[in-house]
């Protein structure tokens, strides 16, 4: 009767800390989830940016790349630091994101079709992903 009680009260035990064990997985993926879904969302909003920021006519890409590449205070309109707060570049990531546009654009033959294509739908926008406040900053 003795070792009836006690396996008992060992199988409650069991049962209690595989349901314990098991709420905290379930806290854990909806935690995971969560995460997942804000880092989503997040994501989508910095490629909303990105087509709200970055022309998609040749000419305007011209105009934009020739004012990426020129003092930005002669330029306030087209300049680094208005795309920099169009797509939410925050004041500690402006700088790094400055001289990887710079370096990016010097790089980037603005003045051949290729080149501007390459640049305006592949680099900026992975340049303005890295760095966007929205996203996840990796600087």
């Amino acid at each position: 009767m003795k070792t009836l009680k006690m396996l008992a009260v060992a199988g409650a035990i069991t049962a209690a800390a595989s349901l314990g064990a098991c709420q905290n997985t379930h806290s854990d993926g909806a935690s995971s989830k969560a995460k997942a879904m804000a880092s989503s969302t997040a994501a989508q909003q910095v490629q909303q940016d990105i087509k709200r920021c970055i022309p998609t006519s040749g000419f305007a890409q011209l105009q934009l790349g020739k004012h990426l590449m020129s003092d930005t205070a002669a330029h306030p309109n087209g300049s680094r630091d208005a795309l920099a707060q169009c797509v939410g570049i925050t004041k500690a990531n402006k700088q790094p994101f400055e001289n990887d546009v710079i370096n990016a654009a010097e790089r980037g033959h603005l003045l051949t079709h290729a080149g501007r294509v390459t640049f305006f739908q592949v680099t900026l926008p992975a340049i303005v992903a890295k760095y966007a406040s929205a996203g996840t900053v990796t600087p």
